[in-house]
């Protein structure tokens, strides 16, 4: 083996090393910023499962205090996320051209639409500006009761859970509990 045979391995070596490198420094930059992704979506999901959860205790709470209730069991799911409402500008530009010539009149005319969403400039970082932001809509409510077996209680609770949580009745279901009254 010779010197120039040693210094291109060497060489070659040193790229692939090198490239190697910078490869795990990328792909060390990319999981790191998926974790912080994954971490604003894990607050949201605790932050909603809490929502969920509190929906549910406050349900529960008014349907027990209803006459003949007894024990309650409740589970609220939601439809999604949060909805963010963002801001349009829109401008419409119009223009008009009569052209006449030898006894003849044409006119044309063109219509221009352009949107851009608003933005806001935080931080020096910019981004969409969003003036509302809507929880989610409830998707169902079951509601188990000692007691609605009842038609009177289960129409009693049916009615308190559809206007609490402003859901129409098909949204909800309710149940008598095993081992109720």
């Amino acid at each position: 083996m010779n010197w120039g045979d040693l210094v291109k391995g060497s060489t070659l070596r040193l790229v692939l090393l090198g490239a190697l490198g910078v490869l795990l420094i990328v792909a060390g930059s990319f999981m790191s910023s998926g974790r912080a992704a994954r971490g604003e979506g894990d607050e949201l999901l605790t932050s909603l499962l809490a929502y969920e959860r509190g929906l549910a205790e406050e349900v529960a709470r008014i349907v027990s205090s209803i006459e003949g209730v007894g024990r309650v069991a409740v589970s609220v799911k939601l439809e999604a996320g949060l909805e963010k409402e963002t801001l349009w500008s829109t401008q419409l530009s119009r223009q008009s051209t009569v052209e006449k010539g030898q006894g003849t009149e044409r006119q044309t005319s063109q219509e221009n639409v352009s949107r851009e969403m608003v933005s806001a400039r935080l931080s020096g970082e910019e981004s969409p500006f969003v003036p509302r932001t809507r929880l989610p809509k409830v998707a169902g409510v079951v509601v188990v009761a000692e007691g609605a077996d009842d038609p009177r209680v289960k129409a009693n609770i049916y009615k308190a859970v559809t206007t609490l949580l402003e859901v129409p009745a098909h949204k909800v279901e309710v149940l008598p509990m095993k081992g109720g009254r």
